[in-house]
C-alpha cells in the first residue's frame, strides 16, 4: 500500500505509465508542477466565483491538457473543490467549475496574495 505521505508519487508529482515517452513527459512536467499549481491557486483566489479548466488555460497560457491533471491533483490534495456546477467553454461543452477551498490555504503554502485583490464580478 502506498504511504499517504509519499511526496514522490501522484498527486504530488506527475505520474507515468512506465513507457519511456511517458517518463520523459512526467519528468518535464514535474519541473513546472509546483509553479503551475501555485498559479492555479492564485487565479482561483482572484476569481472567488470559480473558474473552469479552459478559463485557467487561457489565463495562464498553458494547454488545457496540462491544466486538467493539475486541477485533479489539487482537488485530491484538498486545496480546491469542484463546485458541482458546470459552465460552458468556448466550444459549448460543459466544464466543472473549480473554487479555492479556503484563502487561508494560500498562507499555509507560503503563497503571498497580500497585494492581489479578488475579482468581485
Amino acid at each position: 500500500m502506498q504511504n499517504e505521505f509519499d511526496f514522490d508519487k501522484y498527486p504530488h508529482k506527475a505520474g507515468h505509465r512506465g513507457h519511456r515517452n511517458s517518463i520523459i513527459s512526467a519528468n518535464e512536467t514535474n519541473k513546472k508542477l509546483s509553479r503551475l499549481k501555485k498559479q492555479i491557486l492564485i487565479e482561483l483566489y482572484k476569481n472567488p466565483k470559480g473558474l473552469i479548466g479552459s478559463e485557467l488555460s487561457d489565463i495562464l497560457k498553458v494547454s488545457i491538457l496540462t491544466i486538467r491533471p493539475r486541477t485533479t491533483e489539487l482537488k485530491i490534495l484538498g486545496l480546491i473543490t469542484d463546485t458541482e456546477q458546470d459552465r460552458k467553454n468556448d466550444g459549448g461543452k460543459p466544464e466543472a467549475v473549480f473554487k479555492l477551498r479556503s484563502a487561508t490555504l494560500l498562507e499555509e503554502h507560503n503563497i503571498d496574495v497580500s497585494e492581489i485583490k479578488p475579482n468581485t464580478k
